[in-house]
């Protein structure tokens, strides 16, 4: 299944039958703007917020509680501030899909979108890293995984882009080899279509 709010190639007749409850366990409670208007009028959206059933950790962005937001609800968070077509990426979403030994690089939520798009300028309260591609299409995007997020292949060779370090960035293609999450030939096709596609802002 794909997710309401960012246009994942969900059909007409499916956001047609599903409900306010369905894309909230979809999205771990958490939604925005133009999708909870799409259920709610705004008077019932801000009526949630002022009688605390609801909470907007930052702008177009709300969560269906009150309480602390669990670690799934932050990267939603983070991917729906973004906006559309944005995907979780590099050691965030290498480390979704099972990557291990980087714990210390993975403090920021590294969220990529493409280069025609900005995010808000208003940014969430915790860390968030917004690179920008040029390369950036459904093909890129895990199509089981959420939030939405790109393929393995493409957050290691995105987080070796990223590392700073030649040292680092072999560190990283080296380990999703190693612990047999990606093969050497995945990634070397990848780095020829990412190449120089990436900026960071």
């Amino acid at each position: 299944m794909a997710s309401f709010a960012h246009g994942y190639f969900m059909t007409a007749s499916r956001q047609a039958s599903i409900t306010l409850d369905d894309l909230l366990t979809w999205q771990d409670g958490v939604i925005n703007t133009n999708s909870a208007l799409s259920f709610l009028s705004r008077s019932a959206l801000r009526w949630r917020l002022r009688a605390g059933h609801w909470q907007q950790p930052c702008r177009g962005v709300f969560v269906a509680h009150s309480g602390p937001l669990t670690t799934m609800q932050t990267l939603w968070v983070a991917t729906l501030w973004a906006g559309p077509g944005a995907a979780l990426a590099g050691l965030t979403a290498a480390r979704l899909q099972g990557l291990r030994g980087f714990d210390r690089k993975a403090d920021a939520i590294r969220v990529l979108m493409p280069a025609v798009h900005t995010a808000r300028i208003t940014r969430p309260p915790f860390p968030v890293v917004v690179h920008y591609s040029r390369k950036l299409g459904p093909g890129d995007i895990h199509p089981a995984k959420r939030p939405p997020q790109t393929r393995l292949a493409r957050s290691l060779v995105d987080a070796a882009s990223w590392m700073g370090t030649d040292r680092g960035a072999q560190a990283v293609l080296a380990a999703g080899v190693q612990q047999q999450l990606v093969r050497a030939t995945d990634l070397a096709a990848e780095v020829a279509g990412t190449s120089a596609a990436t900026a960071t802002g």
